[in-house]
């Protein structure tokens, strides 16, 4: 067994972002630390040799996994076999945890370390999830402020260490530089972040576009720009746009800045809702997914919310519309109040800010690379004691 070979899995784009400053930091710790798993450029820029590619398995909703299904059976079955062929130190699997948990059943007898970061929603489940998880990893690293509660009274060991988007949120031009350049009208500027699959962004962003056209309509001083993933192919986003609504701005790799920029959002549910509330932003959720990712969803998840603001903030502080409730017009209306009423404008922006607080301080990469190898090491000494 190698003391110094590491396994990491990350699954999706954001997985693969954080994975990637995590493996920084471990091996300004542990230069020694070679990393080998599943991942995407970003992982492979800090070093890690990729078995398989994020790209190739990346999915959203239930339909979706169901057309993926041999690609992501494969892909762990490859794993697993170079898992035990390379017997690694320790695994940390990042995200994903509809891989990431039954992976982590496969090599439980023989790795000796294993740690989630990022961690899976059994919130979001009822917590039905929570005494598997518990015994499935030796370390939960979390992000998300209320986590570690659900498994109080378990074996599992969880620190919170705050959000990595903290040190990503970084825009780097001002407010006002990219509205002088970007904005030629004098009129309010939404901006449109529809998620970073290309699924998401085919469902979504139609009904974004259909609600800027007829806001444009009413209010014809209004600007409009998109902000698109690296993951999403530029020219997909602008043909949708050219088949609905052309008046509008698409910038590739912007998206902090066209949401700085912004009065206010259209936004996908997840990680894009919390990089809103760090950037103070108001912004109205709009999701839509299959008919039968739908129905399993609201068979199977128990929380009110779906926007990771909302949920953090305990109540619905910013306006949700999901499935059936996505209308242009209902979402038209709802912008058109926010943007003529100050007194809810200030309300908003106050009780984002109060979710930012709630995420933590900068540094969270840094701090779940220490919690990591102290939990490891801790580990190792049990073993070796017994």
């Amino acid at each position: 067994m190698s003391s110094k070979r590491v396994l990491i899995v990350a699954g999706e784009a954001s997985g693969d972002m954080h994975a990637a400053n995590l493996v920084r930091e471990l091996k300004k710790l542990e230069p020694e630390f070679s990393f080998f798993g599943i991942g995407g450029s970003r992982m492979e820029n800090a070093g890690v040799e990729l078995l398989r590619r994020t790209e190739e398995l990346s999915v959203v909703g239930f339909s979706e996994v169901l057309s993926k299904l041999g690609a992501i059976r494969g892909a762990m079955s490859h794993l697993f076999r170079e898992t035990s062929r390379r017997r690694p130190h320790m695994a940390v699997l990042v995200d994903y945890p509809g891989f990431n948990l039954r992976f982590a059943r496969l090599i439980r007898g023989s790795i000796p370390k294993i740690f989630y970061y990022i961690g899976p929603q059994v919130w979001a489940w009822g917590g039905w999830r929570t005494r598997s998880v518990s015994l499935l990893f030796d370390g939960l690293i979390s992000v998300i402020p209320f986590e570690c509660d659900l498994y109080e009274g378990t074996r599992l060991e969880c620190h919170f260490v705050g959000h990595p988007i903290l040190d990503l949120v970084n825009p780097k031009v001002s407010k006002e530089d990219f509205r002088s350049e970007c904005c030629s009208r004098s009129g309010p500027l939404i901006g449109m972040v529809p998620g970073s699959r290309k699924e998401e962004v085919r469902r979504i962003l139609p009904i974004m576009l259909r609600c800027a056209k007829m806001i444009r309509e009413k209010k014809k001083e209004t600007c409009f720009a998109i902000g698109v993933a690296e993951t999403i192919d530029t020219g997909f986003v602008r043909s949708l746009c050219e088949k609905i609504f052309e008046d509008v701005l698409v910038l590739e790799g912007k998206t902090y800045e066209v949401m700085q920029a912004s009065d206010l959002l259209m936004v996908a549910s997840g990680t894009a809702t919390l990089e809103a509330a760090i950037l103070g932003i108001p912004m109205f959720i709009i999701y839509k997914t299959s008919p039968l990712t739908w129905a399993l969803a609201k068979a199977l998840i128990k929380v009110r919310s779906v926007g990771l603001v909302n949920i953090i903030a305990g109540r619905r502080i910013v306006p949700e519309f999901i499935q059936f409730q996505a209308t242009p017009r209902k979402i038209c209306d709802q912008i058109l109040f926010l943007l003529s009423n100050r007194e809810r404008m200030e309300e908003t922006k106050k009780a984002l800010s109060e979710v930012r607080s709630r995420l933590g301080s900068p540094g969270a990469s840094r701090r779940a690379a220490e919690i990591i190898l102290d939990l490891s090491e801790k580990r190792c000494n049990l073993s070796a004691s017994r």
